[in-house]
């Protein structure tokens, strides 16, 4: 949290999420001091430290009256307020250790406006033990209804693309959601495929998809799946399928031009592109959704 419009929705809908799964949430706000020996020699005049220190604690308090307002009284969500000086990264890599997801918005103030979907986001996202959740600034009249709108997943057959699905299964199944499953095959660089060859394919495709979900329909029988195979663009057609849902997953890392998802065109175009919530899973799935039979006990 750093005060920005960006970084106020991520609580907002980090604080929704919480109550949704009836887990703790936690706000974090980095004070990034500037470094070497003239900074070291100014910030350790005790009056500009308890300026930095007094102006994250201001933002924390804005952020904390944000989740109070979506929570409510909801006595079951602890907001936990924590102000840190350290770097921005291993902080929050720090705290995915124990977290259930990240939540970041897209955008910050200052110098963190410049780089966050750089240097920050991809660090986080290559370094993190839990999903990362990058959300976009709020237009809560032209996002879709969270009660309709789908959760879109990236399915390429790798294995970080099948910690997203199970991610995404479980999100759709916490939201009543249905679950769009999305594997697009095209290269604009490549050669065309004539019609009669991509059908082919497709049909070849489609059993594989299939053959993926095969087994998440007896976990998930309250989940309504619909599989989208499709000749075209994988960003192209996730940020297509985006548009209209509430929330967007992808693997970390995956196969031709999933690979290396965050730091290549792929996942870049994703994050940047969408104006709803992205979500990146980790390629080990650490720190990934509950177990079914462990919610169906709660």
């Amino acid at each position: 949290m750093d005060g920005s419009a960006s970084s106020t929705s991520a609580v907002r809908w980090a604080a929704r999420e919480a109550m949704l799964r009836k887990l703790p949430l936690q706000i974090v706000h980095v004070m990034k001091w500037p470094s070497g020996p003239i900074w070291s020699e100014v910030l350790a005049t005790p009056d500009i430290a308890a300026d930095l220190t007094r102006n994250g604690e201001a933002v924390l308090r804005a952020a904390h009256q944000v989740a109070e307002e979506v929570i409510g009284g909801a006595v079951e969500i602890r907001v936990d307020d924590v102000v840190a000086a350290d770097s921005i990264v291993g902080v929050l890599v720090d705290c995915s250790r124990s977290a259930r997801m990240v939540v970041v918005g897209r955008r910050g103030m200052g110098a963190v406006s410049r780089w966050l979907l750089g240097s920050v986001t991809s660090a986080l996202i290559r370094h993190a033990r839990s999903p990362v959740v990058v959300v976009h600034d709020e237009d809560a009249e032209s996002l879709p209804a969270a009660g309709t709108a789908p959760v879109v997943v990236g399915l390429d057959g790798s294995p970080a693309s099948e910690n997203a699905l199970a991610f995404a299964f479980d999100e759709a199944s916490w939201r009543a959601a249905p679950l769009v499953v999305v594997h697009a095959w095209g290269d604009a660089d490549g050669e065309p495929l004539p019609g009669s060859q991509w059908e082919r394919l497709r049909v070849l495709a489609e059993e594989r998809v299939a053959e993926r979900l095969a087994g998440w329909g007896e976990q998930y029988p309250d989940v309504l799946v619909h599989r989208d195979v499709v000749l075209d663009r994988p960003a192209h057609h996730l940020l297509q399928q985006s548009r209209t849902a509430q929330l967007t997953v992808v693997g970390s890392r995956g196969r031709g031009g999933f690979k290396g998802l965050l730091l290549g065109s792929v996942g870049k175009s994703v994050v940047e592109g969408a104006q709803t919530p992205v979500v990146v899973v980790p390629p080990d799935g650490s720190r990934g959704p509950e177990n079914r039979m462990e919610r169906n006990r709660s």
